[in-house]
C-alpha cells in the first residue's frame, strides 16, 4: 500500500499543488513581475503619490506588507488550503494596488482578470 504524502493537517500536498486552482492562481501571480521586468512598466507617480515615501520606494514597502501579513496568517491558519487561499488573495490585492500606482488602466484590467478567475474557479 502506497501512502500519500500528507501535511500535518491531513491534506495531500500533491493534490494541492497539482490542482487547477493552484496552477492558474500561481500563473496569475506572475502577471505583475513579468509586466514590470519584461515589459518594463514604469510608475507614473505624480505630486501626492510620489514614488518615494520617507526615502523608501513604494513597491518594496507594499511587497513587505504582503509578506508580513502572510506570516501572521500562516501562524493563524487552520489548514494549508486556507493559507494558500490567503496567499493568493493578499498577493492579488497587493498587485492591484501596485498596478494602480503604475497606471489605473492596468489596475482595472488586472482586477477584471482576477474577478473572472474567481468566477471560473469557484
Amino acid at each position: 500500500m502506497v501512502k500519500k504524502s500528507t501535511s500535518e493537517f491531513g491534506v495531500s500536498l500533491s493534490y494541492i499543488f497539482t490542482s487547477s486552482y493552484f496552477v492558474i492562481n500561481c500563473l496569475s501571480l506572475l502577471v505583475y513581475p513579468v509586466s514590470r521586468l519584461v515589459f518594463g512598466l514604469k510608475s507614473e507617480a505624480k505630486s501626492i503619490n510620489e514614488d518615494e515615501i520617507l526615502g523608501q520606494r513604494r513597491e518594496p514597502q507594499i511587497l513587505g506588507l504582503i509578506g508580513m501579513s502572510l506570516v501572521f496568517k500562516l501562524i493563524k491558519a487552520a489548514s494549508w488550503e486556507e493559507f494558500i487561499a490567503m496567499l493568493f488573495m493578499f498577493s492579488k490585492l497587493g498587485f492591484i494596488v501596485l498596478f494602480a500606482f503604475i497606471d489605473l488602466r492596468y489596475c482595472v484590467f488586472y482586477t477584471i482578470f482576477c474577478m473572472i478567475l474567481w468566477l471560473l474557479l469557484q
